[in-house]
């Protein structure tokens, strides 16, 4: 019987040291996680800047080259 006892509690001690592990290691995760977003939307701003200046930056040659045209 107090064998019987003894594997229950232990059992139990596993899963709960289990669950408790996994939810530590889920935090661990939530933040690393939370950090890589930060840093994708701040790489994809610096990207989305560069293009938009790099957008206007041929608009404007081409408004230059076409007034050139004109004249």
């Amino acid at each position: 019987m107090i064998k019987n006892m003894a594997k229950k509690v232990g059992a139990g001690l596993a899963t709960g040291s289990a669950f408790v592990g996994s939810q530590a290691m889920a935090a661990i995760d939530v933040a690393a996680v939370g950090t890589e977003i930060s840093a994708a939307g701040d790489a994809a701003s610096s990207t989305g800047t560069l293009v938009i200046a790099a957008v206007a930056a041929i608009a404007g040659v081409g408004l230059i080259i076409g007034l050139i045209r004109k004249i």
